[in-house]
């Protein structure tokens, strides 16, 4: 009766302990994956770190019956280092990768809706003027220009990375606006004549894979003057000298 006891006390601390590191560690939850905070979880001891992986999988799959030691190592050891492909399998049906920083846990096949990386439906669309287009699933793009006799305190960069201000007049319309196609190049803001592949920009940026053969690139005379959410380019960037501001943005509008 008296270990009873003792065992009924230890198993309340382990989920307490368990309950508390879930609420630090997890970060965006669905029925068919889960984003962990990888350099939370890193911290934590790792008895703990076992209890949260088991709990993730036990919630993602209940049903599951082979969630050995050598899957939980294996999961921990992703965890902690990532490696080179920066994604792995961890059982039938379920994989680990690093996603944006993070860690997703998730069915085969299965990605999140993030309503902050922006997506078209469509390879390819032509802006003639300023104005709107529509670019699928939900997002729309926008450009307008902007008379700003006293603009220069203005931060050619905003930082929520989906609205850009450019100088109107490094810019030519029509704009196009399509996916990534092999040997894109891009001048990123800060690089100054330097120019790096449109894959590099977006391993640099952590984009997932899965993210990056539907993200919108926009172009104006074939350069590419926009990663929206990343860069824009240096050489259509607001300066001390510019005249005239063209307004871009990209948006998630409910459906």
């Amino acid at each position: 009766v008296n270990m009873g006891e003792v065992l009924r006390q230890d198993a309340v601390l382990i989920d307490e302990t368990l309950s508390i590191a879930w609420k630090e560690c997890v970060k965006t939850e669905d029925p068919k994956w889960i984003i962990i905070n990888r350099t939370m979880v890193n911290t934590k001891n790792i008895a703990v770190r076992r209890m949260l992986l088991r709990q993730v999988m036990n919630q993602l799959a209940p049903d599951l019956r082979d969630l050995d030691y050598q899957v939980v190592e294996r999961g921990i050891q992703f965890i902690q280092e990532p490696g080179e492909a920066r994604r792995m399998d961890l059982l039938a049906g379920w994989e680990m990768a690093v996603w944006l920083g993070d860690i997703l846990i998730h069915q085969t096949g299965i990605f999140p809706d993030d309503p902050h990386i922006p997506c078209m439906a469509i390879p390819e669309l032509l802006v003639t003027s300023p104005g709107s287009v529509d670019l699928g699933g939900g997002w729309h793009f926008y450009a307008a220009d902007r008379e700003e006799p006293d603009h220069q305190g203005l931060d050619p960069f905003p930082t929520d990375t989906l609205s850009i201000w450019l100088d109107a007049e490094e810019v030519d319309f029509p704009l196009t606006i399509r996916t990534v196609q092999a040997g894109d190049r891009f001048n990123p803001l800060g690089m100054g004549s330097q120019t790096q592949k449109v894959s590099d920009v977006f391993t640099n940026a952590h984009i997932p894979a899965p993210y990056r053969t539907k993200w919108p690139l926009v172009f104006s005379r074939d350069k590419l003057i926009w990663i929206p959410g990343i860069k824009p380019a240096e050489f259509c960037r607001v300066k001390k000298s510019t005249r005239k501001i063209l307004a871009l943005r990209v948006e998630k509008v409910d459906q």
